[in-house]
């Protein structure tokens, strides 16, 4: 089970940092990365791999757009949550009370049930679908899901029609709450929906 789970909101400009070029910004993302992160691949596996990439190297081949080594994807995961911390906070997850596992498993058949289409919206598109931007692929670890601005909106109006008082847990009632409150902010700004799983 997951749980650490953060909600952010993306603005094109945030996403296009990676594989921009921007040398200001990688001084910027890998100054944060090197200061206020472990080692991404881990202190065992940086041990036993002497090219694994350093928390540097991560965030010199996001923003450089230069080759990821695929061994190690989850560095990447972190590497891209460290992007996002370094330009947004995350969003307002006070009444946040369940896991991202929980979510899937508990909210996704209340919106079934409802008749949200899955394609409209699901937990498990949101927190697991994968990141808005090219990654090598993360097995495990960060989990990275997302909603495009015009994903967002189809969301929130799915949602908006949802009872909340009809559900009597309150830990999921609070918990959708709060989501929906992620999409009325991405939805006023136009942004992307990001959510990344620890």
């Amino acid at each position: 089970m997951s749980y650490l789970l953060h909600a952010y909101a993306l603005d094109d400009a945030i996403l296009a940092v990676i594989g921009s070029g921007d040398r200001q910004v990688l001084a910027r993302v890998t100054r944060k990365a090197e200061q206020e992160h472990e080692i991404f691949v881990g202190e065992d596996a940086a041990a036993e791999h002497d090219d694994a990439p350093s928390n540097a190297d991560v965030m010199r081949h996001l923003i450089m757009g230069e080759p990821c080594d695929a061994r190690f994807g989850f560095a990447y995961g972190y590497g891209f949550s460290v992007v996002c911390e370094t330009f947004v906070e995350w969003l307002d997850e006070d009444d946040l009370w369940l896991s991202a596992t929980q979510l899937v498993e508990q909210v996704d058949p209340l919106l079934a049930a409802a008749g949200i289409p899955a394609e409209v919206f699901t937990m498990q598109r949101l927190v697991f679908g994968g990141p808005p931007v090219p990654l090598p692929p993360v097995e495990d670890f960060p989990a990275i899901g997302h909603l495009t601005p015009p994903q967002v909106v189809a969301a929130q109006a799915a949602l908006a029609a949802f009872d909340l008082e009809s559900i009597d847990d309150l830990d999921v009632r609070g918990s959708l709450g709060q989501v929906r409150a992620w999409l009325a902010t991405c939805a006023q700004q136009q942004q992307t929906l990001v959510c990344i799983t620890y």
